[in-house]
């Protein structure tokens, strides 16, 4: 992220990893020295979005032919959590949204 940070005038929002393309989101804020970053790969009838931002970003993804918004979260416990217009999933749950598997990785020392 450091490195994208200097490519994207210090703001990278996002890198979406889809369908063997990667696209560099620019986010509102610069992340600070000691973001942690986070990892979110999304899952649904086959095709898959991994995504590496980190805590505060508001992440628009499509797929499967359905747009979904959230904004992603690391809290004081290091637990992450995503917030949509329409739901809240933490980490360790099992819980699908809109038919989409969720999974997440805190990125440490990366």
């Amino acid at each position: 992220i450091n490195e994208v940070s200097t490519l994207f005038a210090g703001n990278p929002g996002a890198i979406v990893i889809q369908e063997g393309t990667i696209n560099v989101r620019i986010g509102d804020e610069t992340p600070p020295k000691d973001a942690e970053l986070i990892q979110i790969t999304l899952s649904d009838k086959g095709e898959t979005v991994r995504i590496i931002s980190f805590s505060g970003q508001k992440i628009d993804v499509s797929l499967g032919g359905k747009a979904l918004a959230f904004d992603v979260f690391l809290d004081g416990e290091n637990k992450i959590f995503l917030s949509g217009n329409d739901f809240v999933w933490t980490e360790g749950t099992q819980m699908a949204v809109d038919g989409m598997q969720i999974e997440t990785i805190l990125l440490k020392g990366v």
